[in-house]
Order: C-alpha cells, then structure tokens, then sequence
C-alpha cells in the first residue's frame, strides 16, 4: 500500500485552516460575550458599568441596531439577549405591554429591509424557535462603522484618566470594508505629573469587525490606552470576511 503524502497534506491543511477559522469566531464571540457580562453585571447590581452604551434617548430599531453592534459578534443574538442588552442600556421597555414582541416585529421588519439577517434554530432537532439568532448585515455593518463617534469614551489609565474628546473616521479606499479612526484623547484629570496633555490614537479595522463585535474593538483600543510604555500611535484591528 502506497501512502500519497501529497493528498494527506492537503487535507491536514484544509482541516488547520477550518480549525483557526473556527477558533477566531469563537474568540470573536468569547469577547462579545465577555462584553455583554459586564453590562449585564452593571444591570443587575442597579448600575451602568462605565462602557455600557446608554440607549435612553434612541428609538426601539436604532436602540437594537446598536446593542447588535455591541454584542452580536457573528453568531448572532436571541431575542431575550437583546432585551436584557436593551435593559442594560436604560432602554425603557415598560412602555410595550410585551417587550419581546415588539423586539420579534422589530427584527422581522428589519430583515424586511435587509438590515439584519436569522440563523433559525434547527427544527428536526427539537431547538425551540425562540433560539433564533439575529445579527447585522455586512452592508449595515459598513454603515454603522462610518457613523460611529467615539467622543466621550474614557479609560482609567494609571497615568490618567483618558477621554476622547474628538473622533474622524474615513473609508480607507484601497479597502471595500476598511475604515479609519482618527481619536484624540485628553487627560482629565492626570494621575502622574509627567502625563501627556493629550493622546492622539489612528485606529485602523474592518466595518465588519466593527459592526458585529463593537465591545471586542472597544477593548482592544482600552488596552492601548493603558500602555505606560513608549506610545505608538498607531494600531490595526482588522479583520475582512
């Protein structure tokens, strides 16, 4: 018996690249999940944790269309996740007589217009229907991305207290889904005398990272920000699917 080495590789490499492709989508949904802990901790406790996005003043589709962009990563949420994402940002669901319902009519006309798509739950082996996942469309995704501000944003920092006090964004054109942040962020107050003034930060990702796992980006910008050594004003998160 002759082994072909040639199709054995083959195959060990197809498998790796479906194995690290598999394990960046659970890392992805690892760190949206990890995100939406936190608020919900906040939530639970009577508190709004610092990051927790306040929806207050936003309608149900765009309250929903921005807790997707938090915390849907690419593995979608169910409708109760985001009526507990919609509660943890002070969105005032008391005013519908059934909260998921609306939340069901609110993601079947946003899939109506091609915002949002499903991932149905698989009948034939008895998942119940309310474990349908939704998440953002890769064009909504862009979308969302180019309207994103990130001016208010603080990090507490040992050597101070971090707020973005401007936030640019422009499409990167050699890219379809790149897109640049230009952030500025402003000591209030310092912590160390010998603070800057000020920090400036380009972010430079993807529309769909940005659209389908906002928390992940968050973080990885807050772990930048806390850096004391030499500053590097220049980062790259950036992933096309």
């Amino acid at each position: 018996m002759t082994l072909n080495y040639q199709i054995a590789l083959d195959d060990a490499r197809k498998e790796l690249g479906q194995l690290l492709s598999d394990r960046e989508k659970l890392e992805r949904r690892i760190a949206a999940v990890k995100s939406m802990v936190a608020v919900l901790t906040g939530a639970t406790a009577g508190t709004q944790p610092p990051n927790a996005e306040d929806l207050s003043s936003l309608g149900i589709s765009d309250a929903m269309r921005r807790v997707l962009s938090d915390y849907a990563s690419d593995v979608g949420m169910t409708p109760a996740q985001i009526r507990d994402a919609l509660n943890a940002g002070s969105f005032d669901l008391s005013q519908y007589a059934s909260a998921l319902t609306v939340i069901h009519n609110t993601l079947q006309r946003l899939e109506t217009q091609g915002e949002v798509v499903s991932i149905r739950p698989d009948a034939k082996a008895g998942e119940n229907r309310s474990k349908t996942r939704w998440l953002l469309t890769k064009e909504n995704n862009m979308e969302l991305a180019e309207q994103l501000d990130w001016k208010g944003l603080e990090v507490h920092a040992p050597e101070a207290i971090w707020v973005c006090t401007k936030s640019r964004s422009r499409v990167i054109a050699t890219s379809p889904d790149g897109i640049d942040y230009l952030l500025e962020f402003t000591a209030r107050p310092k912590r160390v005398a010998n603070a800057p003034d000020t920090r400036n930060l380009h972010l430079r990702t993807s529309g769909y990272l940005v659209g389908t796992n906002l928390g992940f980006v968050k973080l990885v910008v807050e772990g930048q920000m806390l850096q004391t050594a030499e500053w590097n004003p220049f980062m790259e998160v950036y992933k096309q699917d």
